[in-house]
């Protein structure tokens, strides 16, 4: 019989990996001789609906960041236009999605989100590889299922 007590109470994790990622080694000063690696963690479900909707133009979450950008200064709305290639209508469905993974995905050691929409847009247009890198390890670890020790709760 299925334990729904014993369920509720174990404490379940995503799944993490920490990649290498050694093309962003000038921005890792203490990484000395080794490649410095970024922290990953599979999507939940609510995380992976959020990335669904983002790739939708008429998106209320996509229309909300259009809204939040003009109404910023100039200089920072430049730079934050990148996320969506200038114009919404602009841009492919699956770079905003793949940028919101991304965004999402990468972690500190506490599980807290590192990266905001201006440093994943500056990585996809300058690293492609590694931001490949990172939409491929993460969508991997979002099939993944969570994890739980045996006995612990």
């Amino acid at each position: 019989m299925f334990d729904l007590d014993g369920f509720l109470s174990t404490d379940l994790k995503r799944p993490r990996r920490a990649v290498p990622v050694p093309q962003l080694k000038p921005w890792f000063p203490n990484s000395n001789d080794t490649d410095p690696v970024l922290l990953l963690k599979g999507l939940d479900s609510r995380e992976l609906l959020l990335v669904t909707e983002m790739r939708s133009k008429d998106s209320p979450r996509r229309k909300l960041a259009e809204s939040i950008l003009n109404a910023l200064p100039a200089e920072t709305t430049a730079i934050l236009r990148g996320l969506f290639g200038g114009s919404p209508d602009d841009t492919p469905e699956s770079f905003v999605a793949c940028v919101e993974t991304v965004r999402l995905g990468v972690i500190k050691e506490d599980g807290s989100q590192l990266l905001d929409y201006p440093h994943v847009v500056k990585i996809a247009e300058h690293f492609p590889p590694t931001f490949t890198l990172l939409v491929n390890t993460i969508n991997e670890l979002s099939g993944k299922a969570s994890e739980a020790t045996v006995g612990e709760s």
